[in-house]
Order: structure tokens, then C-alpha cells, then sequence
């Protein structure tokens, strides 16, 4: 009880809106989908509206409006800066952040600090989906995005104030997950947030040492969570695994329910999938694109967030009304390119998971794929290679593939996160 009123009185004093609209996205799930849709489109073309190298007119079909619009990637808004970053906002409402880097170099943009306190809101209204409450005890394990290397006495506030303690997963020995785990179970965490990597290595120290540790649930984010992973970490914690999926860049979310559903947010951003001509599809795999009208710092207008997905139009027997990604297929780089076809990581995952590999990644050249495990050398060659195989060449024909017991070769961006697929073309 004690921690949840620090909870409330310190965000209040240090970041108000955090609450109100905390409450107020609770409040929005009483809603239909029609009634939220209609709130989305006014706030989209409110923002439109403020885009100056837009000509969008207040009271115009805003959706088939921004459906005209020009996508537009990381690259380009690079390149033209000017364009895209906004230079009449004072400077005290917006912060230089960067993306974590997975696609190569980091991108530096700009971060209305209102649309870092919605997303805030949001994220704790997504957790409340596996039965968290604002001011529960929550551990964090995880890399440079949700950890940081360094937590000054800010860092060690706003913990103190969200009831939070991260746990870097940077480059941890067995002795560090030790006091880890002695830490969250002390502290008698009630929830666990993480990238899956992180969590499921975790999970494997777990069971290694013969220790016991259980949460409500666990928040796993930022990597495709294949099935394998989702089950062992269950097991391990005794808990449900809620996925979720985001970025601030394009400032989507979307949380996974206890039925299975990712449940897309609508009070941020307006998420789509589109086809290779932009033009919006539901049902199909496209390019998930984003436009943050909470964000005008930065103008992020029919972004390529560079992920693959599925846009559902069916409803969720849990009964929330916002719309479901019905299929993730992960980041358009995260997927092997071999004879004119791809294969998504996603189902690499799958693939790997009827396997005994403990860790992997696919490092994907012109015309070779060399796959990188730890796994125990005889049993990989004699049973999971041959499966690999017949695998991966009955969807794209046979090719160059290879495979390292070489550890050193795996890689991470540079905040930590694991990929499944690194792309060398």
C-alpha cells in the first residue's frame, strides 16, 4: 500500500499526465470500436492539419486523405531533417532520443515530452491486460533501451517512484543472475519485463541452479517471442507471458491479452498495414507503417516502421474493442533472401524450436547462409541439421548453408537486443 502511494504522489508531482491518462485510457476500453475510431480520426486530422509540408484541410475524409500520402522511411527523413523536425515547438516540450539501432546506425529524432507521458500511460494500461495495477513491484531485465548503462540519481528516483528495478543483461555472468534472482526475490517482485532473450536466458539459469522464482506474469518485448521461448518461460515463472510490440519512433503499441490477442493502441498513433503501393490492406502480410499525432516534435507521417505484420479485422473474445495484429512476421531485415524467396524469422523460430539448439542466428550473405549455434556438435549433425535442411530448401531450393559452433560471432544491436537474422547483403 505504502509503495503505491509513493507511486501516485511522485508521478503526480513529477509527471502528472502520466496518471490522467492512465486512467483515461482505462476508461477508454468501456467504448466501442466505432465511438474510438471516430476520437482517432479527429486527433489525426487535427494533427495533419499542423504538418507543413502537408495540405490537408480541417473537415476532409482524413482517411483517405493520409491514405495519398507518400510512405516515407528512416533514410529519407534523414536526409531531409528540415522537413520532418519541427522548428517552431519550444524547446523545453521535446528531448533528442534514438532508436535502439536494429536495422544498422541509431536515428536520432525528436520526442514531444506529452507523447512520452501517453506512451507511458499506455504501456501500464497494456500491462494492467496481464492484471497489473500502477505502483505493483516491477522487475526490469533487459539491454540499453529499457535499462541504460548507467542509472544516475534520476534513474534511481523515477525506479523508486514507478516501483521498478532494472537488471542489465549486458554481458552477465552466472554470479550476476544470482544476485538477480536474489534481488526479485527479496524484493518479492511481482512482475517481470523484458526482451525475450534476456528473459529466457534468465529462465535457463533458473532451472539450471534447481531455484524457484514466480511472477503474475511477464512483460516480454522488443524480439519475436517464438513458441519454444513462450513455454519454458511459463513453466519457469509459473505464469502467463504477455507479448507486446511497439516502437517510439512511429509511437505504435500494441499488448497482448490473456486470450493470445495483440491489441493495437489508437490513442497515439494510427497504425497500418499497407501493400507495396502504400495503399492500405487487413487481412494480408504488409509493411506496418506509422503516423504519431501525439508527437510534433518530430513528424512522423506514414512511417515504414521496416516490420512485417498482419492488420485483423475479427474481435477478441476478451472483449476489448481495439483492433488486433493478427500476425507479426517481425522486421522485413530479420528474414533470409535466398533464390528470389524469404523466409521471415518468425518461422525460423518455429523451426528452431523442434530442435535441441540452446542459442542461434542466421547470417545471410549473396549466396550463403552461415547459422551459428550452441548446441552439442554429434546430436546437431546427426539429428537437427538434416531437419534444418529439408526444412529451409523445400520453401526456397537448396543453397550454401553452413553452420559455426563459433559463439564470438553472435550478434546484438546496440542496445542489447538478440536477432535471430543478421543481413550481410
Amino acid at each position: 500500500m505504502v509503495d503505491k502511494v509513493i507511486t501516485y504522489l511522485g508521478l503526480l508531482l513529477s509527471r502528472p499526465r502520466v496518471v490522467f491518462y492512465y486512467f483515461y485510457f482505462i476508461g477508454q476500453m468501456k467504448l466501442d470500436l466505432d465511438c474510438l475510431l471516430g476520437k482517432q480520426n479527429e486527433r489525426l486530422g487535427r494533427y495533419l492539419v499542423d504538418v507543413p509540408y502537408l495540405n490537408y484541410v480541417r473537415g476532409g475524409d482524413v482517411r483517405q486523405y493520409i491514405s495519398d500520402v507518400e510512405v516515407v522511411d528512416k533514410r529519407k527523413m534523414k536526409e531531409f531533417p528540415g522537413r520532418y523536425n519541427n522548428s517552431g515547438i519550444a524547446k523545453r516540450k521535446w528531448k533528442n532520443v534514438q532508436t535502439g539501432g536494429s536495422t544498422g546506425v541509431p536515428f536520432k529524432y525528436r520526442l514531444e515530452k506529452k507523447c512520452e507521458d501517453v506512451g507511458m500511460a499506455l504501456l501500464f494500461r497494456g500491462w494492467s491486460y496481464g492484471g497489473y495495477s500502477l505502483g505493483d513491484r516491477v522487475a526490469v531485465l533487459a539491454g540499453g533501451s529499457l535499462v541504460g548503462k548507467k542509472v544516475g540519481f534520476k534513474g534511481r528516483l523515477t525506479q523508486r517512484i514507478l516501483n521498478m528495478k532494472k537488471f542489465s543483461s549486458y554481458g552477465v555472468s552466472d554470479e550476476d543472475l544470482f544476485g538477480y534472482y536474489q534481488s526479485m526475490k527479496g524484493w518479492q517482485a511481482e512482475f517481470l519485463r523484458g526482451y525475450v532473450s534476456s528473459v529466457y536466458e534468465f529462465a535457463k539459469y533458473i532451472n539450471r541452479n534447481s531455484l524457484s522464482l514466480r511472477f503474475k506474469a511477464v512483460f516480454t518485448t522488443a524480439e519475436m517471442l517464438g513458441e519454444k521461448e513462450r513455454k519454458y518461460i511459463e513453466s519457469t515463472f509459473s505464469c502467463k507471458v504477455f507479448n507486446n510490440y511497439g516502437l517510439n519512433d512511429g509511437g505504435i503499441s500494441a499488448y497482448e491479452c490473456e486470450h493470445g490477442s495483440l491489441h493495437v493502441d489508437l490513442e497515439r498513433a494510427l497504425l497500418e498495414v499497407v501493400d507495396d503501393d502504400g495503399c492500405p490492406i487487413v487481412g494480408e502480410v504488409g509493411r506496418i507503417v506509422a503516423t504519431a499525432y501525439n508527437n510534433r516534435a518530430t513528424y512522423f507521417v506514414r512511417y515504414d516502421t521496416g516490420d512485417l505484420g498482419v492488420l485483423s479485422s475479427k474481435k477478441c473474445s476478451c472483449g476489448r474493442p481495439y483492433p488486433i495484429l493478427d500476425g507479426l512476421k517481425g522486421r522485413s531485415t530479420d528474414a533470409i533472401f535466398i533464390n528470389g524467396k524469404m523466409i521471415g524469422s518468425p518461422v525460423l523460430t518455429v523451426l528452431m524450436s523442434h530442435t535441441s539448439v540452446k542459442r542461434y542466428q542466421f547470417h545471410c550473405y549473396s549466396e550463403q547462409v552461415i547459422l551459428i549455434v550452441e548446441a552439442d556438435k554429434y546430436a546437431f549433425e546427426s539429428e537437427d541439421l538434416p531437419l534444418i535442411k529439408k526444412s529451409l530448401f523445400s520453401h526456397v531450393g537448396s543453397f550454401d548453408l553452413r553452420v559455426s559452433y563459433d559463439l564470438s560471432g553472435l550478434e546484438k544491436t546496440s542496445s542489447g537486443k538478440h536477432k535471430v537474422v543478421v543481413n550481410h547483403v
